[in-house]
Order: C-alpha cells, then sequence, then structure tokens
C-alpha cells in the first residue's frame, strides 16, 4: 500500500506515452484553437485581476513587517479575512483540476 501512488503515477505516465499513439493514430487532429486562446485570455485576465489585487498588499507587509513577520505569522492576521485572502483562496482553488 505504501507504493501505491507511485505505482499509479508510473501507469499514468505509461498510458499517456504508449496509449495515445494506439488511440490517436487513426483520427482527424481535433481543432482547438478558438476554445485554447478563450482559455488562455481568460486565464491571463484572472492572473491579471489577482495581481491587481494582491501586489499593493504584499508590498505593504514588505515594507512594514519583517521578513521573519511576513514568512513565519499567521497570514489571517495580514491578509487572510479581506479581498487578498479571497484572491490567493482562488489561485489556490484554481490549482485543482
Amino acid at each position: 500500500m505504501k507504493h501505491l501512488p507511485v505505482a499509479l503515477v508510473m501507469l499514468y505516465g505509461v498510458l499517456i506515452i504508449y496509449g495515445q499513439n494506439y488511440y490517436f493514430a487513426k483520427r482527424a487532429p481535433w481543432n482547438w484553437r478558438k476554445a485554447l486562446a478563450l482559455w488562455n485570455f481568460t486565464l491571463s485576465f484572472f492572473s491579471f485581476c489577482g495581481m491587481v489585487r494582491t501586489v499593493p498588499q504584499l508590498m505593504h507587509n514588505l515594507s512594514t513587517f519583517s521578513l521573519r513577520d511576513n514568512l513565519c505569522h499567521d497570514p489571517e492576521m495580514r491578509e487572510g479575512s479581506g479581498t487578498t485572502g479571497l484572491w490567493v483562496q482562488l489561485f489556490v482553488l484554481s490549482k485543482i483540476p
């Protein structure tokens, strides 16, 4: 049971490498150009909005608190309960597939 995650990741890699050659050998390529352009625009807009909301707080924290305070203290005391905390949480949740 200890090595199950490693075995599953290896199986996933093998299926990706060899399975796609088998599955897509006789299929026509998909046209994802417009969908990927929309996805990239949405992702860049989301990142820009997050940067606009978090960078001012980051600059304030770096100029006000020591490096130890920024790295070791509870983040909720500094930015966790406001809009900055919301955008940090949205960023974290956006990494879940």
